[in-house]
């Protein structure tokens, strides 16, 4: 399948606002790619969940956040809607952020072009005290100090979640510390599975991932089964657990979690608190991530407003995880 690639220019801190707006227009995959991080990776440094290569070629002032609009009869109604959306975000005085330009580009791209391009800046990378994550393309033959590290092999595909982004290893570094041996485990907008992987290489008892996107249940799935981790220790359902009656129905599947994680964004965090606040067991933990700094106080309301206690932030480089009971 072709596509329309479509690139919005916007500032670091208004990169969430718009991977938020595409998100609600359920586009597909988003990536981000940030001019400070593609230095990085050119002197050696820490490397980005997605780049492309033309970056490490031309450096430019603002962050690209990117997504591919299938060209099929629904995709011309699809980049109008985007362009509707930055539209009212340039007419909206009430944001205290600068989004820059929110200048487009419109390029040309097939589904491999979409799915490879950032494969060779993902490499075998350390998170935590216990795990290692290994893109599904490389060994780690070369890889020092391995022991007593738990090996995730992970291909994202078109899904968010490699580990090397600053809210998913925010998230992973929280999981560590608070999964249990035999725990159950719910990651809310799962992605390529990779929280709810990680939670059973913790030691959790069973992990079930919910998501609205079909591609992303697709690669958890398969990134799953990378790892030996099948139904019904490990399940990824179609799920809005927005949607009182879905998240009862994902419930009587998942099972009563000691645990959830979700690594989204503020926009959705903030409404989902209340909502998944009953479900958790006594004493259960939620992990909230996906969290640009200048919103963290309205997420941290949030949640002692739904009634969280022992709230720790967490912070790396303008993000922000909240971890609580």
């Amino acid at each position: 399948m072709t596509y329309t690639e479509v690139t919005i220019y916007t500032t670091a801190l208004g990169a969430e606002i718009v991977a938020a707006l595409l998100g609600e227009l359920d586009t597909g995959g988003v990536s981000i790619e940030d001019d400070a991080d593609v230095a990085a990776l050119a002197d050696g440094g820490p490397r980005w969940d997605y780049i492309d290569e033309s970056l490490l070629q031309r450096k430019r002032e603002w962050v690209a956040v990117k997504t591919c609009i299938p060209d099929t009869e629904n995709g011309p109604d699809m980049l109008a809607a985007i362009a509707d959306g930055l539209e009212r975000l340039r007419a909206d005085s009430g944001l205290d952020i600068d989004l820059g330009p929110l200048t487009v580009e419109y390029g040309r791209a097939d589904e491999a072009d979409w799915a490879e391009c950032w494969k060779q800046y993902f490499h075998p990378m350390r998170v935590g005290e216990h795990l290692i994550i290994k893109p599904s393309w490389e060994t780690l033959e070369n890889e020092p100090d391995m022991e007593g590290r738990a090996v995730m092999e992970l291909d994202p595909g078109m899904a968010f979640g490699t580990g090397t982004h600053e809210t998913t290893r925010l998230c992973l570094e929280a999981l560590e510390r608070v999964v249990k041996p035999g725990c159950t485990v719910w990651d809310v907008g799962c992605g390529s599975g990779i929280l709810a992987i990680a939670a059973l290489l913790f030691g959790a008892g069973r992990a079930t991932g919910a998501d609205v996107d079909d591609t992303a249940l697709t690669v958890a799935a398969d990134n799953g089964a990378r790892n030996g981790l099948y139904p019904p220790r490990l399940v990824f359902k179609k799920s809005n657990l927005l949607d009182p009656g879905e998240i009862a129905a994902f419930t009587a599947e998942a099972g009563e979690p000691d645990v959830i994680a979700a690594n989204i964004v503020a926009d959705v965090i903030i409404p989902l608190t209340p909502i998944l606040y009953p479900y958790l067991r006594p004493g259960g933990v939620f992990v909230a991530s996906g969290v640009i700094e200048t919103r963290a106080d309205e997420v941290e309301s949030a949640l002692t407003a739904a009634g969280f206690t022992n709230v720790t932030k967490y912070e790396d480089n303008g993000w922000v995880a909240f971890v609580c009971r």
